[in-house]
């Protein structure tokens, strides 16, 4: 770790996946394109959440060091690909 304070840039994959199941308010089960479920997450920040269901396609944010859980960057929408 460097010592001028400075945070390092975390290390992030990006995934596309499934959501195919409702877990909790802010938790989902995801399938990802290679066959693998996950749990994926969204983060609780400001009022405005794009609503996702059982068979929506999200973007997932995945660590490298654990491929357990995710996060939802955002949705796909069928026109335009993803939306914010």
């Amino acid at each position: 770790m460097s010592g001028n304070g400075k945070k390092e840039k975390e290390e992030t994959i990006k995934l596309d996946a499934r959501i195919v199941a409702v877990l909790h308010t802010r938790a989902f089960r995801a399938l990802l394109d290679n066959g693998h479920e996950i749990t994926a997450y969204r983060r609780s920040v400001g009022g405005y959440h794009a609503t996702v269901q059982p068979g929506d396609r999200v973007c997932l944010r995945v660590s490298p060091f654990d491929f357990s859980a995710g996060e939802i960057l955002d949705k796909e929408t069928e026109s335009s690909g993803h939306e914010s």
